[in-house]
């Protein structure tokens, strides 16, 4: 039995195609001679299948086969099967028989065929050519090397490793006194592990010589950078004398705003460094006075230029006499304010360039003179009044000499004038070579009307004769030009005195 719309072959007894869906009219096939022609037929049609899966994709026809077997299913099919059961049995004999032939060739490759031409067979094909392929030595060598690399790369980024490394390398720049290198190392180090108790002593002496390096180079801003940096890293047991060097920074850095007289500038920098915990307290306090003392120092600065022309003249005992009426306020003015610089103005047109107030061990002396910034530099006078003595003592002093670098060197003439009370009981000129500030080589004194000869060895007198001419155990230090006279000491300390000027060398 056939189906009347698409000619597929049935089970006797169907009522609908297996193939296309349609409706089967059980009547038209009740004759008994026209049952076994289809079975006869059956192998036909079976050929014919196969044939047309033989030619696949000739026409785009078998896509459209799927919604031909969609169709049948709804109702217009229906009708045409319908129809012919009204009609006499002998009308769908003829049909069945004829379409069976026909229709195949269209409408078979519509399930069967498609399966077996798919579009992804070539992908089993293509996938196994690579797996068969055998790895070349070089290529081999090439993958073991990019794992090296990569194992290599890995064990340089773990943090234990740049933590050794780096103490290795500071370690080495240690030893090489190369404070700076070390330091970064140190730096990384301790980024890494911060505190830690093995590296924090190493990595604090570094830093604090390598800030005394900078210190000693003027650097004080570099020097607190490279504190700062490492105070935070080190184990708090290391950091006090650190803090100590940044305070010491902090004060350089002040110091140099304070001698441009940028008073508000260097006080905030101070306050900066107390409010991270530095010890300046005292430093601010000096630096506010410094501030006030301005207007004072104004009063200083109009007095030191009335001694100019006093000094022009040589006049020096008329400087020496407006100096000790001056002291008073000079002493109230120091006790109040303070003098850690030297007061220093600008006199050009006179004989010398400028004149300062210095406050020197306790006492206050005049430089009038040549200077090369605020050092004394060159010829110049050194004025001393009322500095006081043994007893009642009172000694006023003036030396025309050269200098340099802010200290005697060359020759000098000393002029002193020492007094009991109102009693002149000394009246010198001491003539020689001195060695920064300190009497060195021969030397001649003139004292009443008369002069001495004897020689010093830095700053000792040489002892010329253990007695004096009439034979009396005596040290004699000095003879007149026959030896008639002489100089000497009663007292072992005076032969064991270091002489130089005052305020230079020790007295």
């Amino acid at each position: 039995m056939f189906c009347s719309n698409c000619g597929q072959l049935l089970k006797e007894g169907s009522k609908f195609c297996s193939n296309c869906g349609a409706k089967v009219a059980q009547p038209v096939f009740t004759a008994p001679a026209e049952t076994e022609e289809p079975v006869a037929v059956e192998p036909a049609v079976e050929e014919e299948v196969v044939r047309t899966a033989e030619v696949p994709e000739v026409d785009p026809e078998p896509v459209q086969t799927e919604t031909v077997t969609e169709e049948p299913v709804v109702s217009e099919p229906a009708p045409a099967v319908e129809e012919p059961v009204e009609a006499p049995v002998e009308e769908p004999v003829t049909p069945v028989v004829e379409e069976p032939a026909e229709t195949p060739a269209v409408e078979e490759p519509v399930s069967e065929p498609a399966p077996e031409v798919r579009a992804p067979e070539p992908e089993p094909v293509k996938t196994p050519e690579p797996k068969k392929k055998k790895l070349s030595p070089l290529m081999i060598a090439g993958i073991v090397l990019a794992l090296l690399v990569a194992c290599f790369s890995i064990y340089n980024i773990l943090p234990s490793t740049k933590f050794n490394r780096a103490v290795k390398a500071a370690e080495t720049f240690y030893e090489q006194s190369d404070y700076a290198s070390a330091a970064e190392e140190y730096i990384k180090a301790l980024t890494i592990r911060p505190q830690d108790a093995e590296i924090s002593e190493a990595a604090s002496e570094v830093a604090i010589n390598r800030s005394a390096q900078l210190l000693g180079d003027g650097d004080a801003e570099g020097s607190l950078q490279i504190l700062e940096r490492m105070l935070p890293l080190v184990a708090e047991e290391y950091t006090p004398y650190m803090k100590e060097m940044a305070a010491e920074s902090y004060r350089q850095m002040s110091t140099e705003l304070l001698d441009l007289e940028d008073f508000d500038s260097a006080i905030a920098l101070l306050m900066e460094g107390a409010d991270k915990g530095y010890d300046l307290a005292d430093d601010i306090s000096d630096a506010e006075k410094l501030k006030e003392y301005q207007g004072v120092k104004e009063k200083e600065v109009a007095f030191l230029k009335t001694l100019v022309p006093l000094l022009d003249a040589e006049d020096y005992e008329g400087a020496l006499d407006a100096i000790s009426g001056k002291l008073a306020d000079l002493k109230f003015d120091y006790l109040q304010y303070g003098m850690p610089k030297p007061v220093i103005t600008d006199v050009s047109g006179s004989k010398y360039k400028k004149i300062g107030l210095y406050h020197e061990n306790e006492y206050f002396t005049v430089y009038y003179g040549d200077y090369d910034g605020t050092s004394r530099d060159g010829t110049g006078i050194y004025l001393l009044t009322d500095s006081g003595g043994i007893f009642t003592l009172k000694c006023r002093t003036y030396v025309v000499g050269d200098w340099d670098n802010d200290a005697p060197n060359g020759n000098m003439r000393e002029t002193k004038k020492i007094y009991s009370g109102d009693e002149l009981v000394i009246d010198q000129v001491r003539i020689g070579p001195v060695t920064e500030g300190i009497y060195n080589g021969d030397f001649e004194i003139i004292r009443d009307g008369m002069s001495f000869y004897g020689s010093y060895s830095n700053g000792k007198i040489n002892v010329i004769d253990e007695t004096d001419p009439n034979g009396e155990a005596n040290r004699v230090t000095m003879y007149n030009n026959d030896h008639s006279q002489w100089l000497y000491y009663t007292d072992d300390a005076s032969y064991n005195k270091t002489f130089g000027m005052i305020g230079w060398g020790s007295q």
